[in-house]
C-alpha cells in the first residue's frame, strides 16, 4: 500500500504573525541603537573639546613661561591677542590669538594653529595683570566648542582660565634689532620679525 506523505509550509496567517513579531522588534530596537549611537557622539564631543582646551593651555604655558616679557596687551589692558618677547629671535614675537574660529601661534613670520577644525574657539580675551616690569602676568580666557549634527543639534562648550606668567630674566636678549611691539590697528594685527631689519608683517583674518 502505497502511503503519501505531504509538506506543509507556512500558512498566510503564520507569515503575518512573524512579520509582525519582526516589525515589533524592529521598532523596539532601533530607537535603543538610536541612543546608543547618539550617547558615544556625546562623549567623543566631550572628549574631543576638553582635549583640545588642555593642548591650548599647555602650549600657551609653555610658551609664556620661557618668555621673557609680555608685549601685547599692555600693563593693565585688556585685548584679544597675547604676545610675548622670546629669548629666541626667530621665535620673537610669540603671539596668541584666534584666526577663523582657531587658536593659532604666530612665532616670528610662521602661523600654525593650535587647536583642531574639529572645534571653534571664540571669546579670546587677556587682560594684563602685571605689577611691575619685574612681576609680569596676564590672565587669559576663551571659550572651546563643538557642534554635532544630532536631533536636535547639540553643541558642548568649555569655558577655559589659565594665569601664564613669563620668567624674570635679568638679561633679555630676544629682541637684537629692536623692533616694534605688535599692536593691533584698525582691527588688523601688526608686528615685525628680526631679519637682519626690522621687517613688517601681518596675516588675514586675526581678531585684533
Amino acid at each position: 500500500m502505497k502511503h503519501t506523505h505531504f509538506r506543509y509550509g507556512f500558512t498566510l496567517i503564520e507569515v503575518l504573525l512573524l512579520l509582525g513579531v519582526f516589525s515589533l522588534v524592529i521598532v523596539v530596537m532601533i530607537p535603543l541603537l538610536t541612543s546608543g549611537t547618539e550617547a558615544r557622539i556625546r562623549q567623543q564631543t566631550v572628549a574631543v573639546v576638553e582635549y583640545s582646551g588642555l593642548q591650548a593651555v599647555q602650549s600657551m604655558q609653555r610658551r609664556v613661561h620661557n618668555a621673557e616679557k609680555i608685549l601685547l596687551p599692555a600693563a593693565g589692558a585688556t585685548g584679544p591677542v597675547l604676545a610675548v618677547q622670546s629669548a629666541s629671535g626667530q621665535l620673537h614675537p610669540t603671539m596668541f590669538a584666534v584666526q577663523t574660529g582657531s587658536l593659532v601661534i604666530i612665532e616670528g613670520n610662521e602661523v600654525r594653529k593650535v587647536t583642531p577644525e574639529l572645534v571653534a574657539v571664540k571669546d579670546f580675551t587677556v587682560r594684563n595683570t602685571s605689577q611691575s616690569t619685574a612681576n609680569q602676568s596676564a590672565y587669559v580666557t576663551f571659550t572651546v566648542s563643538r557642534t554635532v549634527r544630532l536631533h536636535p543639534v547639540q553643541t558642548y562648550e568649555r569655558t577655559v582660565e589659565l594665569l601664564v606668567q613669563p620668567l624674570s630674566k635679568d638679561l633679555q636678549e630676544g629682541n637684537p634689532c629692536v623692533c616694534s611691539d605688535p599692536v593691533c590697528v584698525n582691527g588688523e594685527l601688526l608686528w615685525q620679525t628680526c631679519d637682519i631689519v626690522c621687517t613688517t608683517l601681518s596675516y588675514d583674518n586675526i581678531e585684533c
